[in-house]
């Protein structure tokens, strides 16, 4: 069941690269039912999901979604270990650490 989590996930990632983003939004949230299932709601790899998902949400415009998905992902992610709080992190739009560009 994970692995087709994982798919759905590598998918929404293509899908949002080509502009596609209803498809990507479906793939991310059937992705985030997945990965919450299996590893429970406060799992870094929800926080990966949440974080594609506010990604597609911010490019639909959609802000107001999208800023409860990545406050969802940045809850999981300061309960969790530095390294994957700092990885993720990262991938967020317009995200600099310590706060600089």
């Amino acid at each position: 069941m994970l692995w087709f989590g994982d798919c759905r996930d590598n998918l929404g990632i293509v899908m949002l690269q080509k502009g596609e983003l209803n498809t990507a939004e479906m793939m991310f949230r059937r992705d985030l039912a997945i990965v919450e299932k299996v590893h429970g709601p406060e799992h870094t790899r929800v926080a990966t999901t949440c974080i594609n998902l506010g990604e597609v949400l911010l490019c639909k415009d959609d802000f107001a979604n999208a800023e409860m998905q990545i406050c969802k992902a940045l809850n999981i992610l300061e309960k969790g270990p530095r390294t994957s709080r700092g990885r993720l992190m990262l991938r967020l739009p317009g995200f600099s650490p310590g706060g600089k560009g």
